[in-house]
């Protein structure tokens, strides 16, 4: 059986052809990115807090290492860019799994709500009226069959507000583990029920967002305010994706097609 160095167990000859190994000089590290070194601390308290999508990793194998069969999803790596007093500092790093299917290989409607409620909140997919009805499409198609096989690359660089909250691991209850429940809890950052979250206001500009005049004077923690806490009631409305990205090319302007864009309510960015 072999190591991660792909020599014996005993780091003996292993397979290196027989020749004996002179493990002094097997690694070097010149070759290494020393910023892939640096280790940024987890998520670990509640809070919304303003992200961006740092890495992706799909995963559609469906099988683990024990060759059990596993959802399918797109693992997505997160860095906080703002934080307030009491939540985790901004540098920490969140991870989220974009589910694709349930374990079984099938899309299920709460895998469907969960993706599409992740893609609405990122501007990957924003609400449209075709034929007097609204719709969820696809901002790169436009149409209302999603483009899985891009999301890798297209969720990179996003950025959205996440409601983190804290709850016991399913494996092990003495654990807490941090997370969206029932993939709940991802907004837009123009949502205008979330307008006094604090946020990385520079980085918040590609989204076409500013910072409000009355955000100035709030005391710190305002982004735990038990105001966001009535968003996961679900609302009918209209998603728009951002005004510029930072690598990609401007998305198209959003235009008013529906009764709640037209109108100018909080409604606009409700999540599913």
């Amino acid at each position: 059986m072999s190591n991660d160095f792909g020599t014996g167990d005993d780091f003996g000859t292993g397979d290196f052809g027989g020749a004996a190994v002179d493990f002094d000089n097997l690694i070097d590290s010149a070759d290494v990115d020393v910023a892939n070194l640096d280790s940024n601390p987890l998520v670990n308290r509640e809070g919304m807090y303003h992200f961006e999508i740092e890495s992706t990793k799909a995963r559609f194998e469906g099988i683990n290492d024990k060759g059990e069969m596993v959802s399918k999803d797109i693992q997505v790596v997160c860095t906080v860019l703002e934080s307030v007093d009491g939540q985790s500092p901004a540098g920490s790093v969140f991870v989220y799994y974009v589910p694709i299917t349930s374990k079984e290989h099938i899309v299920t409607a709460y895998t469907k709500e969960s993706l599409l409620r992740f893609l609405l909140a990122v501007g990957v997919c924003e609400r449209k009226e075709i034929e007097g009805q609204t719709q969820i499409v696809d901002t790169a198609t436009g149409t209302t069959r999603i483009e899985i096989s891009t999301l890798e690359q297209r969720l990179l660089k996003r950025q959205f507000l996440g409601d983190v909250k804290a709850e016991k691991d399913n494996r092990d209850p003495t654990k807490t583990v941090y997370r969206f429940p029932f993939n709940k809890g991802m907004y837009h950052l123009a949502d205008s029920r979330f307008a006094h979250v604090p946020k990385n206001w520079e980085s918040a500009k590609l989204y076409g967002v500013t910072k409000p005049a009355n955000v100035a004077n709030q005391p710190a923690g305002s982004g735990a305010s038990p105001a966001m806490r009535q968003a996961d009631k679900p609302t009918p409305g209209k998603q728009q994706p951002p005004a510029t990205r930072r690598t990609a090319p401007a998305a198209a302007k959003p235009a008013a097609t529906t009764a709640a864009a037209a109108k100018g309510g909080d409604d606009d960015y409700a999540d599913l």
